[in-house]
């Protein structure tokens, strides 16, 4: 599944690049509603990738499949998506929030948060999965 999901990985490598450019300028006086879009965009597209990890994982389907049903899982299951969204993103946020640092979680964040989440995620996909597929 590593050479399937590598193109999904690079794109997405290539998305959060061109954001991290769109930020800066934003940053440097572009205006408020220019930052509502890209957040909205970033949205979607963690919550479009994160589907598409686990449909990668789980089926052999061609990319565009993937994509199709990406979108479509992550509008289906709204809730799920977006608590799994706001717990991959919860690093950024104490990072704002903290000033800039993440001086006394950064251990937790890089040994046990990223595991924790992806945890949590996968036993919610697990749930939704069951649901939808024939026993």
């Amino acid at each position: 599944n590593f050479v399937k999901s590598l193109p999904v990985e690079l794109a997405f490598a290539m998305i959060a690049g061109v954001q991290v450019i769109a930020y800066s300028a934003v940053r440097d006086g572009y205006g408020n509603s220019v930052l509502s879009m890209l957040f909205l965009i970033d949205v979607a597209a963690v919550s479009v990738y994160s589907w598409l990890v686990v449909l990668f994982a789980r089926y052999e389907n061609p990319f565009a499949r993937h994509l199709d049903n990406a979108w479509r899982l992550a509008l289906a299951e709204l809730p799920i998506t977006l608590l799994c969204v706001v717990l991959r993103i919860l690093p950024l946020i104490l990072v704002s929030v903290s000033g800039g640092s993440l001086s006394g979680s950064t251990m937790f964040w890089f040994v046990i948060g990223a595991a924790l989440i992806a945890y949590l995620c996968s036993g919610w996909y697990l749930k939704i999965f069951s649901k939808r597929l024939p026993q």
